[in-house]
């Protein structure tokens, strides 16, 4: 079973480490889980570094996503269900994009990502789209996955 730890404090100092009385349930797991593996990948380029630096990429990703499969959802909608600081609100007015000229349904995701997800890694994003079944997607940003926020694309 798994159990959370916390410094045991005395005096304003941190003296050792004692466990916590509860255990942690299933979505603290999942919920450490993504925060460490994105403490891990915090230096790699994100969405909105990819957008600065190759936005012909970005764009033809959004095109991408605006016009693909439709099966219960559009794929926008269930890439944006998959990130849980994106309000159902949200979620539901993606589709409203598409009656607008030049309304772009994916590009107003990618501004929510960036806004609630300032530090989401490409690797992450690309995992995700990839559990959505868009290897396409995946396919086009895979060059720049694991590049360092630091370095410029070839």
């Amino acid at each position: 079973m798994w159990h959370a730890y916390e410094p045991a404090i005395s005096n304003g100092a941190c003296d050792a480490i004692i466990p916590i009385s509860r255990a942690i349930a299933p979505s603290d797991v999942n919920f450490l889980t993504e925060i460490l593996f994105i403490l891990f990948h915090l230096d790699d380029m994100t969405l909105e570094q990819l957008e600065s630096r190759d936005q012909a990429v970005f764009d033809r990703m959004c095109l991408k996503l605006d016009s693909g499969r439709w099966w219960f959802r559009r794929d926008y909608e269930r890439l944006a269900a998959k990130y849980k600081r994106i309000p159902l609100e949200v979620r539901n007015a993606l589709r409203d994009q598409l009656q607008i000229e030049g309304g772009s349904p994916s590009k107003l995701l990618m501004s929510h990502l960036q806004t609630k997800y300032p530090s989401l890694p490409l690797r992450y994003f690309v995992w995700t789209l990839k559990e959505i079944g868009r290897n396409d997607i995946v396919q086009l940003l895979m060059s720049y996955v694991g590049q360092s926020n630091s370095t410029s694309h070839p």
